[in-house]
């Protein structure tokens, strides 16, 4: 191997190192946990997160197999626009809003039926994580609002 082929080969190795910047600089939402924060917190060892879609790495669901059903205990976090947070901001229909509170951070409770969601924005950035407790999960609302604002907040300090 030649020397400008080992340069670019220490180059390209380099860039591929996490430097930095924080884990939304990226858009990796599966950077914003850790597979040991959502285990504890969802009670179920969890596998690393896995990206939903071939390119799009803005999805990331932490769940205890790779099946991600919808009656499986699962975590998924999303990084999303911050006009987003703004946008989402409103109730309507039969959707309700609840504030929430992530220490250094804009959040707020989306909640459709059975289903919350908290919405956060910190530093110009903005994500969302929600819980699914499985057709095993014995959890009220108010218990999945409370592992959500956990999570969020742990996610909030790497944005």
């Amino acid at each position: 191997m030649n020397r400008s082929c080992i340069a670019f080969a220490c180059a390209v190795a380099l860039a591929a190192m996490p430097g930095n910047a924080s884990a939304q600089d990226s858009g990796d939402s599966c950077a914003l946990l850790t597979v040991t924060e959502v285990s504890q917190a969802l009670g179920v060892t969890v596998l690393p997160g896995h990206r939903m879609g071939s390119s799009s790495n803005n999805v990331c669901i932490f769940a205890p197999t790779a099946h991600f059903g919808p009656g499986d205990r699962q975590l998924v976090v999303t990084v999303t626009p911050p006009a987003l947070f703004d946008a989402s901001h409103r109730a309507n229909g039969p959707s309700s809003l609840t504030p929430a509170t992530v220490t250094g951070a804009d959040a707020y409770f989306l909640t459709f039926g059975k289903v919350t969601t908290i919405h956060v924005r910190k530093n110009g950035k903005a994500f969302e994580v929600r819980m699914n407790p499985g057709k095993d999960g014995h959890e009220t609302q108010a218990q999945i609002q409370a592992i959500e604002t956990s999570l969020a907040g742990k996610a909030a300090g790497r944005v």
